[in-house]
């Protein structure tokens, strides 16, 4: 995100609507493959309804969990949750979502 930040504040020529994301959107079974290979060990995903979410990542975040399970819980009352492949950052801007590997390795995991 912040790539295109960057991008949008000093380059004024673009306008519009950009979404940022990655199209495809990554799964939780694709994000579980991604860790396992990067971590050299296996990862599962397992769905959580959002309450269940936010007790899990209370201790690790506090309080910002109850924000995190609320987009949790309004997302999963949502019919969809894309973006528009003419709107994204990727076809607007020309840019290309880190993988999962670099952003782990961009983290320090």
């Amino acid at each position: 995100m912040a790539v295109v930040a960057d991008r949008l504040l000093t380059d004024h020529t673009v306008t519009g609507i950009i979404g940022v994301g990655q199209l495809p959107g990554l799964m939780g079974p694709e994000l579980a493959s991604a860790f396992s290979e990067y971590l050299g060990r296996n990862v599962r995903f397992k769905a959580l309804a959002p309450e269940k979410f936010r007790i899990f990542l209370e201790p690790l975040i506090g309080p910002a969990a109850a924000n995190v399970a609320g987009f949790y819980e309004a997302l999963s009352h949502a019919t969809h949750n894309v973006i528009a492949s003419n709107t994204s950052a990727q076809r607007r801007l020309g840019l290309v979502p880190q993988t999962v590997r670099q952003w782990l390795t961009y983290m320090s995991v």
